[in-house]
């Protein structure tokens, strides 16, 4: 087996503490020395990917390389055979594997990709779990030597299966990588590279054609297989044999290497437990001493005297501060990049979400957009972080350079989808200026009545054609506080619901103003009222209560229908042989009791406090108060449709609106003031 000897190149992602990444992924090779026992065993290559974060990847990692060396090199028995051994390897690294999923580590399970071989001179055996590749090229040919990958194993016992064995010739290569080189360079590209390079070469120009590619999850190793003779005759590489993918190290990441172990002593730990390491240590030992007794030698001077005290004291506590310092800076720089590169992502969902056309992408657009503006809403803490790094950074095109400027434009792209329009109203009346509060009011076609409840709920009457208004003289001193409105079925004057509870009436005939009486009960609490025929009806926590007039006053309440078939608190109703409950974020429409169509609300609406059927029943009309929106859906061969949602620019609070079918208009109190603006398009 000493015919052949083998050149090998290794590619590995830049070193940093696992608990600062989200995976953990190295190549690792082990050659024993010439003159050690295990040199006629061959050679250990491992590529391992462990998609966890934190020290568990790297002990999963450390569990693969020390159980297979171990057991290769120092547990067979007296077997010589190097595959039996290696057979042996891999039974007890998955009999590892399965004890330490016992203990509660089973993080792993299904992230984990690898290649484990051993190459004994002419000998090769691969064993692969996960999506890890393995290629053998020979001349111009090419063969995949890893299996394909199959899923997860169906237990930790058989995390790594079948061993795909080979012999190798003079001037073969292997290439053995984690999944992504091949995402990111292609296999013909792969080819030319290490077929027409050796290992040192090929690497360095893998890394080159890797530069501005995430390579935090890219290792690999190339091994080219020769003679002594044919090595001899080669002239010497300039390239490294190790390359270090986006090693962009400056001072401070320096300081906190050397203050603090990197996960790089997996690899330094392996290759102790691996190599016999009781000799080394040997005549390891004799110059360790000489150089420790010069180290304690030199430092017993410098404290022989105060000035040597002092200078030592003062130069291991700026070490200290320094590393801590460095540390510090350098936690905060990585968690602002991290940051930063979050919110890219979330940019470029933006833009992918932006680009829909058919209703069908609408809705996953929509989606989208809504799961974007949460996780922004989530980054408000880094406000500032995120506004100088735009500043800083080179942006994707046409990107805001402020957070508050992209938040606008997911809520505009929202607003799109959702079929928001922005109109400009005309004022028709102001209702006592700034001080007013119009919360509720009602149409009959000629004038809007409304309540103003930031003054003892006074009541204005103002001409929808002129906007002439007048006060009434009712005495609404007594009403308390108002929690609905409703137009009579008869037209002729406007239920109020208060939370007393009590429902009065207000006649247009004669300005008056009449608690209306229930028998044998109490007004049942409610937030919203409807009129229909001559029942009223009353939505109160989970129940549509109906009551009928009668000729002393309206009958006791009857349960009509239950709204917990809906989910979330009912907030408003309305009535025109149909029942329409807002519950949540739906608009819910029954008949006789039953459920028959539910319809999201726009969640830019916000809670729906007021709702309406209009235009004989062809307009359903809602207002969203907290948000200023007014929501119309359409009522087409009994199939209730969402049409668009409206925004009134510079209103002010919006408190209620009402469709006039008559007239083409929609009225709406905002701020102080009555407003209108056309419908017809």
């Amino acid at each position: 087996m000493s015919d052949l000897i083998s050149h090998i190149a290794r590619l590995v992602p830049y070193a940093k503490r696992p608990k600062h990444l989200g995976s953990f992924v190295t190549a690792y090779v082990y050659e024993p020395p010439a003159d050690d026992i295990g040199a006629r065993l061959g050679n250990l290559y491992v590529v391992v990917e462990v998609l966890i974060s934190g020290r568990a990847s790297e002990e999963v990692v450390d569990l693969i390389i020390e159980t297979v060396g171990e057991k290769y090199y120092n547990d067979a028995g007296d077997e010589s055979d190097p595959l039996v051994r290696f057979e042996a390897s891999i039974k007890q690294l998955n009999h590892a594997l399965s004890e330490y999923v016992g203990k509660g580590n089973a993080a792993w399970i299904g992230k984990l990709s690898a290649v484990v071989s051993v190459q004994a001179g002419r000998e090769l055996h691969v064993a692969q779990t996960g999506s890890a590749e393995a290629f053998l090229y020979r001349g111009k040919a090419v063969s995949r030597i890893s299996l394909a990958e199959t899923g997860r194993p169906a237990t930790p016992s058989k995390t790594f299966g079948s061993i795909a064995t080979g012999e190798l010739e003079i001037g073969d290569k292997l290439l053995i990588a984690t999944p992504a080189l091949v995402h990111h360079v292609p296999l013909a590209k792969l080819q030319t590279l290490i077929s027409h390079a050796g290992p040192n070469a090929a690497i360095a120009e893998i890394s080159q054609l890797l530069q501005g590619a995430v390579t935090s999850r890219i290792a690999a190793l190339v091994v080219e297989v020769t003679t002594p003779e044919l090595a001899a005759l080669k002239v010497r590489s300039d390239e490294p044999e190790e390359i270090q993918l986006s090693s962009n190290e400056n001072l401070t990441d320096t300081a906190i290497r050397v203050a603090t172990p990197l996960a790089e002593s997996t690899a330094n730990t392996s290759k102790k437990l691996l190599a016999k390491g009781k000799t080394g240590w040997d005549k390891l030992r004799p110059k360790l001493r000489a150089l420790t007794l010069v180290a304690v030698a030199a430092l017993r001077n410098a404290l022989s005297t105060s000035k040597g005290r002092k200078a030592l004291g003062i130069t291991a506590l700026a070490a200290v501060i320094l590393v801590v310092a460095a540390f510090w800076m350098a936690a905060g720089r990585q968690a602002d990049q991290k940051t930063f590169a979050e919110y890219q992502k979330l940019y470029e969902r933006y833009q992918e979400a932006s680009l829909a056309s058919s209703d069908s992408q609408k809705a996953a657009a929509r989606t989208t957009l809504a799961d974007v503006n949460k996780q922004l809403n989530a980054l408000s803490g880094k406000t500032g972080t995120l506004n100088a790094a735009l500043k800083n950074n080179p942006l994707l095109q046409d990107e805001p350079t402020t957070v508050a400027a992209f938040k606008a434009l997911v809520a505009d792209q929202i607003d799109q989808l959702d079929g928001l329009i922005k109109v400009s109203a005309l004022t028709l009346a102001d209702i006592d200026g700034k001080k007013a509060k119009p919360a509720h009011f009602e149409s009959d076609g000629t004038n809007a009545y409304i309540f103003d409840a930031a003054n003892a709920n006074t009541l204005s009457i103002v001409n929808l054609q002129t906007g002439v208004q007048k006060s009434s003289e009712a005495d609404t001193s007594k009403l308390g506080t108002i929690n609905a409105t409703t137009l009579s079925a008869g037209g002729d004057g406007i239920y109020v619901l208060t939370d007393k509870p009590a429902v009065w009436f207000y006649r247009f005939a004669d300005d008056s103003l009449t608690q209306q009486a229930i028998s044998y009960s109490d007004w049942p609490k409610a937030t919203s009222i409807a009129s229909y025929g001559a029942n009223l009806y009353l939505l109160g926590d989970g129940t549509v209560y109906k009551v009928v007039k009668g000729g002393t006053g309206y009958s006791p309440k009857a349960d009509y229908l239950s709204t917990t078939q809906t989910s979330g608190t009912s907030t408003s109703l309305a009535v025109d042989g149909w029942i329409y409950v807002v519950t949540g974020n739906n608009l819910n429409r029954f008949l006789a009791g039953t459920l028959k169509q539910t319809l999201a609300i726009p969640s830019g609406a916000g809670t729906v406090t007021s709702l309406r059927s209009t235009a004989g029943g062809s307009v359903i009309i809602g207002t969203g108060s907290k948000n200023g929106r007014i929501i119309i859906w359409t009522n087409t061969a009994d199939k209730l449709t969402f049409d668009k949602q409206i925004e009134i620019k510079d209103g002010g609070t919006l408190y209620d609106a009402t469709y006039d079918a008559h007239l083409g208009k929609v009225f709406a109190t905002i701020g102080g003031r009555l407003v209108s603006f056309s419908l017809k398009p």
